[in-house]
């Protein structure tokens, strides 16, 4: 932002400082549900800014709307089977909202992949939203460390290439 403003730039600034705050309450994930609770609105915050940034980039295309589709049946087939009733209905909002932000960016780096940042944006919106499968995986299936080191590796270079995309777009 002090290198040059945009609200692009300003958006996706916000997001990244409301994601590190859920990034915080992550930690109650499974000691307080009403702390992880709020966690997730938080993150749900970012991703309304991610998509406020995202559509300031690029309009909504109606190829998104596939993409969301797609997003959304994979993140609610898995749900189906889990009890994530400690956390609703915010836990199913947020998945509409994280796959949303994924759907947007990579709809903006299939219909312009030569625009700038728009590859970037593609492949972090869509890791963020893996990394969120896979906490989900970890946090109510499959209580392993490997499982757990993916979702970070998946969130941090989901986030990184998210920021690497709004900057180079902006």
């Amino acid at each position: 932002l002090r290198r040059r403003y945009s609200p692009v730039l300003l958006a996706a600034n916000l997001g990244m400082v409301l994601c590190a705050g859920g990034d915080y309450f992550l930690q109650y994930i499974r000691r307080s549900p009403g702390k992880f609770t709020c966690g997730i609105l938080l993150f749900s915050l970012g991703h309304v800014c991610n998509l406020v940034a995202l559509f300031l980039l690029a309009p909504f295309r109606p190829s998104a709307l596939a993409v969301l589709a797609g997003l959304l049946a994979l993140a609610l087939k898995g749900i189906g089977r889990l009890d994530t009733s400690e956390n609703e209905p915010w836990l199913t909002i947020y998945i509409g909202l994280v796959a949303m932000t994924a759907a947007q960016s990579l709809s903006a780096a299939i219909a312009a992949p030569g625009a700038p940042g728009s590859l970037l944006l593609g492949l972090g919106g869509l890791l963020f939203f893996l990394s969120d499968i896979v906490l989900g995986i970890w946090n109510y299936q499959k209580n392993h460390i490997l499982v757990a080191n993916l979702n970070w590796l998946l969130y941090f270079s989901g986030q990184f290439l998210l920021c690497a995309g709004y900057i180079a777009a902006a």
